[in-house]
């Protein structure tokens, strides 16, 4: 495999490792394992490794960085030569064991969930609106109640169209706790942060979302399913928490 060697801005990483270091409170090792054990659920195992798969490189650079500075070794390379796929890679046992059972450790779990599989608008001057959506509707209900715990509120479960995939979940971060999920979760995406962050000045000056489901062209996640919003469902009891060996098998 080839390592990769990445073009971000010098000063754009120099930023995003400060502000990493100083939302790491507490053992900086759980820390970043609680992240991974969220950014999983976009990776898949491999015999004795996880792979994250991303179209952005800087997002899989931030992740290999994260893993050596704590104490881990991770690679990085791009998957083929005609497409925009990267990859890190990290031995499984860096996870082996861990579990997520503070508040701490919600937060930095949601973080690395929502780095991997949220949603938020490409650009900063659109409507605001942050969204998870999975298949694995097990896993999406217990990160909806994690965020529920940490005064976050979130709208119902529900598939955005059962004709396109019947099994596709999602839900939204109500309109109102996108300042409280920016301040508390927040990301370390490169690309997402400050889109994130952006969501405090809006919700302070005001700014309004438009009526109905904001998921429309833009969207920062790839690959959503976009149709009419079913009517709201009963939700399951809740599952238990996430533990090491979440991702799926490849």
């Amino acid at each position: 495999m080839r390592e990769c060697h990445f073009r971000c801005p010098l000063g754009s990483l120099f930023k995003l490792a400060h502000c990493i270091h100083r939302s790491m409170n507490g053992p900086r090792i759980g820390n970043c394992r609680s992240y991974l054990l969220g950014a999983m659920h976009d990776g898949t195992i491999h015999g004795s490794t996880i792979r994250i798969c991303q179209k952005e490189e800087s997002y899989v650079a931030m992740i290999k960085g994260l893993i050596m500075g704590s104490g881990g070794r991770a690679w990085t390379y791009r998957e083929g030569k005609l497409r925009t796929l990267f990859v890190v890679e990290f031995s499984r046992s860096f996870l082996k064991g861990h579990r997520t059972l503070t508040a701490q450790d919600s937060i930095h779990y949601a973080r690395g969930f929502f780095d991997a599989e949220g949603g938020v608008p490409s650009d900063t001057g659109s409507y605001p609106y942050i969204y998870f959506a999975q298949k694995d509707r097990a896993g999406l209900q217990a990160l909806r109640s994690m965020l529920q715990e940490l005064g976050i509120g979130c709208g119902a479960m529900h598939c955005p169209s059962r004709r396109a995939d019947p099994e596709y979940w999602r839900f939204y971060v109500s309109r109102e706790s996108h300042a409280r999920f920016a301040r508390v979760v927040g990301s370390w995406h490169p690309r997402k942060a400050p889109i994130v962050q952006a969501m405090i000045q809006k919700n302070a000056k005001g700014g309004r979302a438009p009526i109905g489901s904001p998921a429309s062209p833009g969207s920062a996640r790839t690959g959503c399913h976009r149709g009419r919003r079913t009517p709201r469902q009963s939700h399951p009891s809740r599952p238990s928490r996430p533990s090491g060996g979440t991702a799926r098998r490849g």
